[in-house]
């Protein structure tokens, strides 16, 4: 059962690869190196040049180095973790046998009180907090048409926001601390991004791409799309569609942008190729999803997260804290950089 489940999380993944198509790029990309001064270092490949990067030293909200798990679940591989705008519980899709698919709640500081919140035998995907914590909207697919839904904390609900333009599969969702939804959705061909005004109910297409993520003020939007270099890149685009940008320059892909609580700062994976040494002191390559952080001038990239199993799927969240979805015990389960627990960073328990 749990092949089935890896094979269609990989469908879905491939499927954004795929759909992901180029973008105009306003202004030079930007990457430049880090100065932080820190003990350990790998090195990575960029489009232009090899430069070092530096693993996690310190964050923006000041935690020391930390990194624990937070779930315990052998039969659920766990994806997406979206925390309310005051950090106590968070919200993720967990993909459980029979390729069944559930939204689960838990508390954020201390991994109790789990609890599934909506259980359907179709994909319920994305689910993220309103401003207020009162909502939660996900993503569904319904006679495969896909949908946007709405349901309280408890998983009552499961009503529809308004209707779609297109009943194309919705790859990514993001909600503003205005209320405003972007998500990305599969329409001719073409991945688009697009924002729904709540107030108004009214729907907008500012680009292509996907992995969309609101900044903290609800004004910018950072994503990914497909770059002049053929790879996966992160941009930032104010909500009305202007002042393009492009953050990340790599030769390796990258996904799932989230930004700091300042919007100072921006948190993704990338697949990176590194040089590391293993148990036998020899060195190996290592291609491999970790996760990393960067300031929104496209400098200071720091790796956060140093791991042979993939490290993938980060959120900041707005107490500081950084959740992500880890394989380092067989299967994915929740993980978060900057909690009061003290382990390592190559923590493999």
């Amino acid at each position: 059962m749990k092949s089935i489940i890896l094979k269609s999380l990989l469908f879905s993944f491939l499927i954004v690869l795929v759909f992901t198509t180029s973008i105009s790029i306003i202004g030079k990309p930007k990457n430049k190196n880090s100065d932080t001064s820190i003990s350990k270092e790998v090195t990575v490949s960029f489009k232009e040049k090899q430069v070092k990067i530096y693993s996690y030293d310190k964050i923006e909200n000041q935690h020391k180095k930390s990194i624990s798990r937070l779930t315990y679940t052998k039969n659920i591989d766990e994806f997406n973790a979206k925390s309310m705008f005051n950090g106590k519980k968070l919200v993720y899709e967990g993909w459980v046998e029979n390729n069944k698919m559930g939204i689960f709640s838990i508390n954020s500081q201390n991994g109790k009180r789990k609890k599934i919140i909506y259980r359907d035998s179709n994909h319920n995907r994305f689910p993220s907090f309103n401003n207020d914590g009162k909502r939660i909207y996900f993503a569904a697919l319904r006679e495969n048409k896909s949908m946007l839904l709405w349901m309280d904390t408890q998983g009552l609900g499961g009503l529809h926001i308004t209707p779609l333009a297109s009943k194309g599969q919705i790859t990514s969702l993001s909600v503003s601390s205005n209320n405003d939804i972007a998500f990305s959705q599969i329409i001719k061909g073409q991945l688009d991004l697009q924002i729904i005004n709540l107030k108004n109910n009214y729907t907008i297409k500012i680009a292509n791409g996907g992995d969309v993520c609101w900044s903290p003020d609800g004004e910018k939007i950072a994503f990914v799309a497909i770059s002049e270099n053929k790879n996966r890149d992160i941009f930032i685009i104010n909500k009305d569609g202007s002042n393009l940008i492009q953050l990340t320059n790599f030769e390796e892909d990258v996904s799932h942008p989230s930004f700091s609580p300042s919007g100072e700062f921006i948190c993704f994976d990338a697949k990176m190729t590194s040089g590391e040494k293993s148990k036998k002191n020899e060195k190996k390559s290592l291609e491999n999803w970790d996760v990393f952080m960067m300031d929104i001038n496209g400098v200071q990239l720091t790796q956060l997260t140093i791991d042979p199993s993939p490290d993938i799927s980060p959120y900041w969240s707005q107490d500081g804290k950084i959740y992500f979805s880890s394989k380092r015990f067989g299967n994915y389960e929740i993980m978060v950089i900057g909690s009061t627990k003290k382990t390592r960073l190559n923590e493999t328990k």
